[in-house]
């Protein structure tokens, strides 16, 4: 869905518009950041006016990419269904598996009704309910978007966009903002239906949180990750003596590279990001210690942006794969980043080891992006790597669509490459 809220080229990204139609309204949603109050629900419509021709087919290029559909007379769609209750319908179920092609296959699930991570396809939600530049300088609201109160947007009682990322052929939901900001409701019943419509949910912190006076102090983010994961389990992360079974990876920090310019990093440098980094890490594998919560098959990463940028240790100079060896580098000897792990070294290595993956954020092209990244990879295999974020900036539908099978056809093939989450239904 387009970023109202940003205005400016931040509008470019959206698959969805917002109508004119409202739906209803959310529930109160708020965080530490954010008053509570409700919002206006406003139906879908794939119609970007502010772009031309084909570059505004983008909803119909990822599902002709994922063998999914675009149907507007869904549920959550202008002139669409009426949202309906109880939550189950036949409509939902015929939404959950979309059709294959040459470049998705039918899903091989597991226990809990989930697919594999790879190939991913994956879509970033932050679905935020403003139709106007700053929400009309009403304030923002909060951008935890899997607090209950958010419901009729997400959830099949209103609009379903869950539903609607499963129908365009999606098996994964990329969040920002899901532990860190402290809301008040429950998040379970988010993590119940993206299981029940079968996404994989990839969940990210707050990563303000660390440029917070008040938080992390010299970037050692350790007391504000593990309280903020433990703050989740109380939430709805934690079922049993396990992560939620939807929960496929956790995003400790997306784009710290920047923390380089933040005023909090005195002297500037990379130590910033990479302290951050790890100390991120090891307060959320002391969380779960502490909350006897098992890792199962939830994955860690960080999503570095493409920026062209030199890893800590010097031995790197390239887009996002400079952050591919800041964490090799930290595993290695945290004291690069002036670090020393609560978590004894040889957790903290074997957590890197069996549970990292390599991340980050591009607006480029995938024939670029892959071959700045698979030149350098035999230095991070066989730890896999995903594109968090790809944006697909001003480019025309059979661009996105070509990216799309050329990265589903490379994931496929069961390597390194995990797949790429398109940037964005709204954020």
């Amino acid at each position: 869905q387009t970023t109202y809220w940003k205005g400016g080229a931040e509008m470019n990204f959206g698959l969805f518009s917002l109508g004119t139609d409202q739906l209803g309204e959310t529930g109160e949603v708020c965080d530490k950041l954010s008053s509570c109050r409700k919002w206006p629900v406003h139906c879908l419509s794939t119609e970007l006016t502010w772009l031309s021709g084909t570059v505004a087919q983008r909803a119909q290029a990822v599902a002709d990419a994922w063998g999914g559909s675009v149907d507007p007379l869904a549920i959550g769609f202008c002139g669409g269904a009426t949202p309906e209750q109880p939550a189950e319908t036949s409509q939902t179920t015929s939404l959950m598996v979309p059709a294959t092609t040459e470049t998705t296959v039918a899903p091989t699930l597991d226990g809990d009704g989930l697919p594999p991570l790879q190939p991913l396809r994956g879509i970033a939600y932050g679905a935020l309910p403003c139709t106007e530049h700053d929400c009309g300088g009403t304030g923002r609201p909060s951008e935890n978007m899997l607090q209950e109160g958010y419901a009729t947007q997400w959830g099949p009682s209103g609009r379903d966009d869950l539903a609607a990322m499963a129908a365009l052929g999606a098996n994964a939901v990329r969040l920002y903002h899901s532990m860190g900001v402290e809301p008040r409701d429950s998040h379970a019943g988010f993590l119940d239906r993206a299981q029940n419509v079968r996404l994989n949910v990839i969940a990210g912190y707050h990563t303000e949180a660390a440029n917070e006076p008040s938080e992390c102090p010299a970037y050692d983010c350790f007391d504000t990750w593990k309280k903020a994961t433990l703050k989740g389990f109380e939430l709805g992360f934690q079922k049993e003596n396990a992560w939620h079974p939807a929960v496929a990876t956790l995003i400790l920090l997306n784009e710290p590279d920047f923390f380089e310019h933040a005023p909090k990093c005195q002297p500037s440098g990379p130590w910033c990001r990479v302290k951050a980094a790890l100390s991120a890490m090891d307060g959320v594998l002391a969380a779960e210690k502490e909350a006897g919560v098992k890792a199962g098959r939830v994955k860690l990463t960080v999503t570095w942006s493409f920026a062209m940028t030199t890893s800590i240790d010097g031995k790197v100079n390239g887009p996002g794969i400079f952050g591919f060896q800041d964490m090799v580098a930290g595993i290695a000897d945290p004291s690069l980043a002036y670090y020393t792990p609560r978590t004894p070294q040889a957790d903290m290595e074997e957590a890197f080891k069996s549970r990292w993956v390599h991340g980050l954020n591009t607006q480029a092209p995938w024939s670029f992006v892959d071959e700045m990244v698979t030149k350098e990879y035999a230095n991070f295999a066989p730890v896999p790597w995903f594109i968090g974020e790809y944006g697909g900036n001003g480019q025309d539908k059979a661009v996105i669509q070509s990216d799309l099978e050329s990265m589903q056809k490379r994931a496929s093939e069961g390597e390194d490459f995990l797949g790429a989450a398109f940037f964005q239904f709204q954020t």
